[in-house]
């Protein structure tokens, strides 16, 4: 081969890193916030965790980054009851929401979850975030996060994550906690 042609499949290859690299959040693999609550897990996680959902068109804007330090692990699956009573120590970025879909980042320890795409839907002060991240550890969640706007601009969230790919050891698929606690705005 010469070395134009060398050259040009180096290119092409350097194009295609550079394009991964940018990629730095998971795009949902679920079309609508109806797809969550038809499968068959996260229903199942929703019923048993008593999480509430709230529906409509009109959610609250909650753009804007956040604390969780004052959120507590309240409930978990078996495999993860270890961590019930645990404080979150993270923080949440909420940008570029429209009236049905917003972005997520969380940072915690030197470790990351991104989402886009992540439905939200509500009305007044009442909203449910419908969201699938990839987290830095190679992890996929499932999370559900509904809250409550309040006055001073904090929500007060409760939240219930799900491992639906590649979960870290000893957890598997299906293993799930639940949150609750006031996201502090920073």
């Amino acid at each position: 081969m010469n070395r134009i042609g060398c050259l040009f499949i180096l290119l092409v290859f350097l194009a295609s890193c550079k394009k991964e690299a940018q990629k730095e959040y998971k795009k949902s693999g679920f079309n609508s916030s109806q797809e969550f609550l038809d499968n068959a897990d996260i229903k199942h996680v929703i019923n048993v965790s008593g999480i509430p959902i709230y529906e409509g068109t009109n959610p609250p804007n909650i753009e804007g980054e956040y604390s969780t330090n004052e959120c507590t692990v309240v409930s978990a699956s078996k495999n993860m009851s270890q961590v019930i009573g645990v404080s979150l120590s993270s923080t949440f970025k909420f940008s570029n929401q429209t009236s049905s879909q917003i972005d997520i980042a969380e940072s915690a320890y030197g470790q990351y979850a991104k989402g886009s795409g992540v439905f939200i839907t509500g009305s007044g002060k009442k909203f449910t975030l419908w969201i699938e991240a990839h987290q830095s550890t190679g992890s996929d969640v499932v999370a559900l996060m509904s809250g409550n706007v309040l006055i001073n601009g904090d929500i007060q969230i409760d939240n219930v994550s799900l491992y639906t790919n590649g979960p870290p050891q000893p957890l598997i698929i299906g293993d799930w906690w639940e949150s609750t606690g006031p996201f502090r705005l920073l």
